[in-house]
């Protein structure tokens, strides 16, 4: 198991990221940030290079949710550059199907 942190430039700081690949690009690979969030450990997706990455960009999901469509327009953002995306599910796997009942 790789340890994100011990890669140059990823926001160590505020999440560890656990996770394990078997190549040196990944595309929507599952990983769970673990976090000091009272809801606890955070299910997302992983995409770009990880061995050599310069810059990581986090991708946030719209108010519906983590979805196939969020985790291809951050895979779609890696292949711009020799960098990571990380799209956090902050809904932890729910879905709700109306803005209002997001709202509230």
């Amino acid at each position: 198991m790789l340890l994100l942190e011990e890669l140059p430039g990823f926001l160590t700081v505020l999440i560890n990221v656990h996770m394990r690949f078997d190549s040196v690009y990944v595309q929507k690979e599952p990983v769970t940030f673990t976090s000091l969030n009272p809801l606890g450990e955070c299910p997302g997706s992983l995409n770009g290079a990880m061995r050599a990455p310069t810059k990581c960009l986090v991708v946030v999901q719209e108010w519906w949710g983590m979805n196939e469509q969020i985790k291809q327009q951050a895979l779609d953002i890696a292949t711009l550059g020799k960098f990571a995306t990380m799209v956090p599910d902050l809904y932890r796997g729910k879905w709700l199907t109306t803005l209002l009942t997001r709202s509230i």
